[in-house]
């Protein structure tokens, strides 16, 4: 479990286990918010469980620590998870902002099999703008499904 925070020390999951503990919507609603019972789990499990959570204010505070302590391709195994368009979208959310450091885990998406998950990985290189890509991008301008050449 530890090797999917980077790199995989004690520090982010102590981050974790400090949020779970104080509730997820700690920043949202204010010292005297609820808590978000997520059972008794392991507090990176918790901190998945919050990125598909029904309340935007822990979703949002959930994409902000993943950001920071979820490596990218634990973020893109949930992209590629067709199951929960929710998680999906908190995933980008949280790969586009970690920037440059997801950048080669994005451009190793680019092969995979699934149309939708070249899209996604597609749009969220574009949107970080890292020109290191173009020799990975400009072959699947000529890609014979037009949602990825699109992209």
């Amino acid at each position: 479990m530890e090797a999917f925070l980077f790199g995989g020390g004690r520090g982010g999951l102590d981050v974790l286990a400090g949020w779970v503990r104080h509730g997820c919507d700690l920043e949202a609603g204010g010292a005297g918010a609820p808590a978000r019972d997520l059972g008794d789990r392991d507090p990176a499990v918790r901190l998945l469980a919050a990125l598909e959570d029904e309340a935007p204010a822990v979703r949002d505070r959930a994409i902000r620590l993943a950001t920071r302590y979820i490596e990218p391709e634990v973020l893109g195994e949930l992209v590629a998870d067709e199951a929960n368009a929710t998680r999906r979208n908190a995933a980008i959310t949280a790969l586009e902002r970690q920037g440059p450091y997801a950048v080669r885990y994005l451009e190793s998406m680019l092969s995979r099999p699934e149309g939708d998950v070249v899209m996604f990985a597609l749009q969220m290189l574009a949107r970080i703008g890292d020109a290191s890509v173009v020799h990975s991008v400009m072959p699947l301008a000529r890609h014979p499904a037009p949602n990825i050449a699109q992209s």
